[in-house]
Parts: structure tokens; C-alpha cells; sequence
């Protein structure tokens, strides 16, 4: 047994970490990694949804998910018109080009059928336009 006023260390459990003399364990919470005896943050394009993991999980370039933040416990997903910056899970997200649209969650945009009449008016379009459509409610000429 211990002499008085001495100490013994115990071996946190899985998942846990302590700091040097505090005698007790903590979870490494959502966004953080255990990395040795310290929680790490998830780099930008990661993430991790549970506390007491030991990895991040990168996000998904072809679903369109980045994270620019780092620490983070998701991922973002590309909103409608919008693709990944380059590929890049780490960057904000950008706006389509004119003739390219997304419907979200894209890693890139997709070309307008130019060849079928197909066009957008603006950057960040979420849908192409078909040369010839009415507008709904005005008259047919």
C-alpha cells in the first residue's frame, strides 16, 4: 500500500484523458481527437461527432461536405448553386459558374445542354433554363 500523502496513478480509460496531477479523466469532446494524453482538434476538412475518439473523420468531396473551421463536429454540405472551391473540403464553398448549376451537396457543377438550349442567367444557379420557356403567368405571344 500507498505511504501516506503519496500518490499512484491510474490509467484513464479509453477515450479519456487527464491533465498532469488533476486525478481525474475527461472525454475528449465532439470536434477533438484524443492524440497521446491531450485532446486535438480535427484540422479543417474533418470532423468528429462523438466525444472520446481517437480520429477525425474527413469530410466527403463527392457529397459536396467541407469544414474550412477546425474543431469542428460536422461537416457543411455545398447549398443549391454552390460547389466545392477546387475540389478542397477545407475552403468555403463557391458559386457556380454561369451555364453550370447544382442542386446541393455537389462537388462540382454541372453544365447547362448548351447544344439543347440550355442556359443560366447568373452565377449560382440551382437549375438550367431551356431557351424558349414562357415565364408562368405572362401571355403566350
Amino acid at each position: 500500500s500507498a505511504a501516506p500523502g503519496s500518490s499512484t496513478c491510474t490509467k484513464c480509460p479509453a477515450g479519456s484523458v487527464s491533465k498532469e496531477g488533476s486525478g481525474s479523466c475527461i472525454l475528449c469532446p465532439p470536434g477533438t481527437m484524443i492524440a497521446g494524453n491531450k485532446c486535438t482538434p480535427c484540422k479543417a476538412g474533418e470532423y468528429q461527432l462523438k466525444a472520446g475518439e481517437t480520429e477525425c473523420i474527413p469530410c466527403d468531396a463527392e457529397r459536396g461536405e467541407f469544414q474550412p473551421k477546425t474543431g469542428s463536429s460536422y461537416c457543411k454540405t455545398t447549398k443549391p448553386g454552390y460547389q466545392l472551391n477546387g475540389g478542397s473540403t477545407t475552403v468555403e464553398e463557391v458559386k457556380c459558374e454561369k451555364d453550370f448549376f447544382s442542386t446541393g451537396g455537389a462537388r462540382v457543377c454541372t453544365r447547362c445542354q448548351i447544344s439543347q438550349g440550355e442556359y443560366t442567367d447568373f452565377e449560382g444557379s440551382s437549375y438550367c433554363s431551356q431557351q424558349g420557356d414562357v415565364p408562368p403567368n405572362c401571355p403566350v405571344p
